[in-house]
């Protein structure tokens, strides 16, 4: 069994500890924040604290460099966004300390250039809203006019923020035109789409050199955001419908894709029509859904890029549908946060906090482990004492050769 080092401090992070562990693996993990406490977990045999890497790569990477022949590391994992990025930017300094468990660095940037993709997704026929990128304020005006219905306007970078959200939703130009009286310094370009109005799907899939090994559709049910965008919080598996399984291929026959995913799309109210939003070349914050259902993402996610013989299942389709997740920190978090900036009342919070109780009993938790239950109660008391647990817990105050909880 293998040394696994998982870089990107994630919930994802947690399923994977656990899931890798119960296999037989032994897991180091890096640290660049307390939150989700993957430290507490007694499936994670070291930590190894390091700056934040995307505020700091360079100095993450003299931490885990030395860490990885330290801990004689064979696979380096990386979980977040964030992580693929770096791993696949400095993949040549990297594979010589430890095999590099992701798609092909051509596979990450191609994903990453969003423009780039949504053109191509026009050349290969998959679905998309119609979009403008747009570089001045000027430009986004103008293809706010052109864009008829509601609309949302995100960063075409998926690890940015604009004006402190992952998207914008409006429903009227005059709204838009009050947010953007300047353009966002820290953004070089913006995507202004027509928002399909209806539930999100995510795909979690494993893919060789462009043949699908297994899939797992799942509709978001329910986001942290008021207005649907946001992080899920809540879904369930669905039965792939044909022009779902058909754009999947598609996607995936044209990038060769080889690795595991996860492959987003709007769908409309009636569920008639698709629209692509991204491709993400990791697992996905989520994806322990996927594992739930059939699908065994995480040995997959380090067995396809070291080359291993892995088989697929007879139909990449089949796999449990009706399984509902959830993920009750993200819902109380959202809850709390709507609440602080006056979205909704005492009894609109009410609601939803209700909400996030009764999904509790979903089938799927997405942090709660009752065999490992530390990491969670860590995460949920974040909530509360977020200050003062970091000031505890921060990485710069641990020491990588003694660290084990």
């Amino acid at each position: 069994m293998a040394t696994i080092f998982l870089l990107g401090n994630l919930r994802a992070s947690m399923t994977l500890a656990r899931s890798l562990s119960r296999a037989g693996h032994r897991i180091i993990a890096g640290m660049d924040e307390p939150d989700p406490y993957l430290f507490l977990s007694r499936h994670v045999d070291q930590m190894v604290p390091h700056a934040p890497l995307d505020e700091h790569p360079e100095a993450a990477l003299k931490a885990i460099i030395p860490a990885l022949g330290r801990h004689e590391v064979d696979i380096l994992l990386p979980v977040s966004e964030v992580a693929t990025r770096l791993v696949a930017a400095q993949h040549d300094r990297l594979r010589h300390h430890a095999g590099l468990a992701m798609p092909d660095s051509t596979l990450v940037a191609a994903c990453a250039d969003k423009a780039a993709l949504f053109d191509a997704c026009d050349v290969a026929g998959v679905p998309l809203a119609p979009r403008r990128i747009v570089s001045s304020v000027d430009a986004l005006l103008a293809a706010v006019e052109d864009i008829s219905g509601p609309l949302i306007i995100k960063p075409t970078d998926s690890t940015a923020y604009v004006l402190g959200h992952k998207a914008l939703r409006f429903d009227d130009p005059v709204e838009v035109r009050a947010a953007f009286t300047a353009w966002p310094s820290d953004h070089r370009t913006l995507c202004v789409q027509h928002f399909v109005n209806g539930p999100r799907v995510n795909v979690y899939f494993a893919a060789q050199k462009g043949a699908l090994l297994g899939a797992v559709p799942v509709e978001v049910t329910r986001t942290d955001a008021i207005d649907g965008t946001g992080y899920a919080v809540a879904g369930r598996s669905i039965e792939a419908s044909l022009a779902l399984r058909d754009v999947v291929q598609t996607l995936i026959d044209h990038l060769d894709y080889h690795g595991v995913g996860c492959a987003q799309f709007m769908q409309s109210a009636d569920r008639s029509s698709l629209s692509f939003l991204e491709i993400n070349p990791r697992l996905g914050g989520n994806f322990k859904i996927a594992e739930a259902c059939g699908l065994p993402l995480s040995q997959l996610s380090i067995e396809l890029p070291m080359g291993n013989a892995v088989a697929g299942l007879a139909d990449p389709w089949a796999t449990r549908h009706g399984v509902r997740y959830a993920w009750t920190k993200g819902a109380i978090s959202g809850a709390l946060k709507a609440r602080r900036s006056g979205q909704v009342g005492w009894a609109g919070c009410a609601r939803l906090l209700a909400a996030a109780m009764y999904e509790v009993f979903s089938p799927c938790h997405l942090s709660l482990d009752l065999r490992d239950p530390a990491p969670t109660l860590g995460s949920y008391a974040n909530i509360l004492l977020g200050k003062s647990m970091a000031r505890r817990w921060a990485p710069t105050d641990l020491d990588p050769d003694t660290i084990k909880s």
